[in-house]
């Protein structure tokens, strides 16, 4: 799901970048990463965990590596994927007439 989340929001900062925001492409940095913490997790990490995990090696320091690694990647996921939030585009300000005095 991480995954999918990160390729909408990469697709968002490259429509927003190209109609000219201008953080919107280093809002996509992080997000990315976050994509690619995701894939490696889902990909080689949890695979092997649940390898350990089925063959009863749950005592194993390596099953306690790859879970502190995988909480690594979560982390890392977290932050990268709520970074982007303080990159927003601000709303334009729009400069007001000033008033006309009455006499």
């Amino acid at each position: 799901m991480t995954l999918l989340f990160c390729a909408v929001a990469a697709l968002s900062a490259i429509v927003l970048a190209r109609s000219g925001a201008p953080s919107a492409r280093v809002g996509a940095v992080p997000v990315l990463l976050a994509g690619l913490c995701a894939l490696i997790s889902s990909s080689f990490v949890t695979p092997r965990i649940h390898a350990l995990r089925a063959a009863g090696q749950t005592q194993l320091p390596e099953f306690g590596r790859l879970h502190a690694i995988s909480t690594g990647l979560l982390g890392v996921e977290i932050l990268c994927s709520s970074s982007p939030c303080g990159l927003l585009p601000r709303p334009r300000r729009v400069r007001k007439a000033p008033a006309m005095a009455i006499p």
